[in-house]
Parts: structure tokens; C-alpha cells; sequence
């Protein structure tokens, strides 16, 4: 199994132990099945452009896992850190369907506007049996003012889907009372957009923190995590 061989490398070592998932084969297996189907149904319906193993790994896979330092709460094995998380603009699945698999005592809800691709991550699920995933066919910002999700997720979550200024007004809606949102970021992509996005956080009583920097292996890239999250009592005062 190719995900298998990838994670024994000594970097997926310490990105799994890190997220909670060193050892767990289930979650290797879960992998495998969801790119196997993925790179079947994206020879008709464009999904992504990252389709080797190896880069599927790296960019989609350890990049996703790398948001555990992020939220402590994935990492554990009780219903004393379950935690709901939605996920804006999910696409072809990332990092909604890996965090599924890799957390399966926390409950994840992902929207896709695009119908197609929501169909597919619909299936997705149904062939992964995921059963604390769903994927709804609608925009965030019309889903954000239901009385089912409004106010009612701990973890708001992007990759890849719009800037910062531009999805906080869409996606405050959702947070509970001590939620936060934790946004996939490059830091040139931060360094363009803190001014905009701490304005647009101050709108909707938010401060915003950004992450260390991480390096993806083999120069794949930099990552880093934007963090938003209402602003203390001290700090307003």
C-alpha cells in the first residue's frame, strides 16, 4: 500500500505523531480508498491537479495534518474533545475528508457550492462510511444564517478558498460562543493580507494570531495558520 511506504518516512512520522495518528492503519486505509476513487472521477470532473502519490501525500495529506498544532482538541481518543468543525469551500475533499478519517470522534460539515463536486464528496463519504461527515451542495454564506448551523461550530476552517477579509463576514456566523476559525495560509499570503484581515476581524469582535511558519518536506512549500478567535475581556478593556 503506497501511503503506508510514504508514512513511514521519518518527516510523516512526526507530522502523525504530532496530529495523533502515528500507527494508525485505519486512517492509512481510509486514505488510499479516498485517492483511489478521487483520481478515478478526476478524469472527468477536474478536482485537482496534485495526482502522484507522493505529491498527494506531501501537499494534500501532511499539509492538512499539519493544523493539530493548531487545534489540540483533534488529538485524542475521547468524547471529552469532540469538537464540530465546518469546513468553507471543500472542493475535491481537503482537508475535509482527511480530517474526517483522522478524527472520527469529532463531527465535520463541509460546504461546496459547486453541485458536482459536492456530489462527489457525498459519495465519498458513503464509500468511506464516514459517519461523522456531511457535505452539503450550497454557498457558506447562505448556509451561515440557518438556525441549524448558525453559531453552533467550535472550528471554521478554509484552504485555498478566498482571502481572509472576505470570508470572515461570511463564515462569523457560524462560530460558537468560543469558537474560532483557523484559515490555511502561506505567509506571503498573510504578509498581503494581515492590514484587510485584522480590520475585517475587528468588525465581528475577532483578533487574529498567525501561526509559526512550517516547511512542507522535500521544499514543497511554507505553511502557516491564521487564527481567529473572539477578542478577551481584557483586551477590549
Amino acid at each position: 500500500m503506497v501511503f503506508t511506504e510514504l508514512a513511514n518516512s521519518e518527516v510523516s512520522k512526526r507530522v502523525l505523531k504530532d496530529a495523533g495518528l502515528l500507527g494508525n492503519e485505519d486512517f492509512l486505509l481510509g486514505i488510499e480508498a479516498y485517492y483511489r476513487y478521487l483520481i478515478k472521477i478526476n478524469e472527468t470532473l477536474n478536482l485537482t491537479r496534485i495526482t502522484s502519490p507522493e505529491d498527494f501525500w506531501i501537499k494534500n495529506i501532511l499539509d492538512t495534518l499539519l493544523i493539530a498544532t493548531e487545534v489540540p482538541e483533534f488529538v485524542g481518543s475521547d468524547l471529552e474533545r469532540y469538537i464540530r468543525v465546518v469546513d468553507m469551500g471543500c472542493g475535491g475533499g481537503i482537508p475535509l475528508i482527511p480530517l474526517a478519517l483522522a478524527y472520527p470522534y469529532c463531527e465535520f460539515v463541509g460546504f461546496e457550492s459547486r453541485q458536482k463536486k459536492a456530489f462527489f464528496l457525498q459519495d465519498v463519504i458513503e464509500i468511506l462510511e464516514l459517519k461523522n461527515c456531511q457535505v452539503f451542495a450550497m454557498r457558506s454564506g447562505e448556509a451561515s444564517i440557518k438556525p441549524e448551523f448558525r453559531g453552533s461550530f467550535d472550528i471554521v476552517t478554509a484552504r485555498a478558498v478566498a482571502k481572509i477579509e472576505k470570508l470572515v463576514p461570511e463564515t462569523a456566523k457560524f462560530l460558537s460562543s468560543k469558537g474560532r476559525m483557523v484559515f490555511y495560509k502561506t505567509p506571503s499570503q498573510l504578509d498581503e493580507e494581515m492590514d484587510s484581515a485584522t480590520k475585517a476581524a475587528k468588525g465581528v469582535r475577532l483578533e487574529i494570531r498567525r501561526s509559526a511558519i512550517v516547511e512542507l518536506p522535500y521544499e514543497f512549500g511554507l505553511r502557516q495558520f491564521a487564527t481567529l478567535k473572539p477578542i478577551s475581556r481584557k483586551r477590549r478593556k
